[in-house]
């Protein structure tokens, strides 16, 4: 479902600037500082991840309904990616790009 506000423009300049200049060692760098982000917000919901190398998903263990629950963070079940449901989800490092 989309959102019926608009996009705010300082959003969308920033992302055509990226468009624009993003290299390769840029994206790694803008993903890294996302990630790390994302990993404190878990820690501090008392989620256990586990840090991914490269990439913006985060891998928690913990359900995605666990984790709405319990700790009030949304989260991609890990059934999705075709793995067991149950005991893993992951969170998403870019959902915290506007956030702030």
């Amino acid at each position: 479902m989309f959102r019926a506000a608009p996009p705010s423009q300082a959003k969308l300049a920033a992302a055509a600037s990226l468009l624009e200049t993003a290299t390769p060692d840029r994206v790694d760098t803008e993903l890294a500082a996302l990630r790390a982000r994302t990993l404190a917000v878990l820690a501090a919901r008392d989620l256990v991840a586990s840090p991914p190398a490269r990439g913006y998903l985060v891998p928690i263990a913990c359900s995605a309904d666990r984790a709405i629950a319990d700790h009030g963070v949304v989260t991609i079940p890990f059934g999705v990616f075709g793995g067991e449901p149950g005991g893993w989800s992951f969170a998403s490092a870019l959902s915290l790009a506007g956030a702030p």
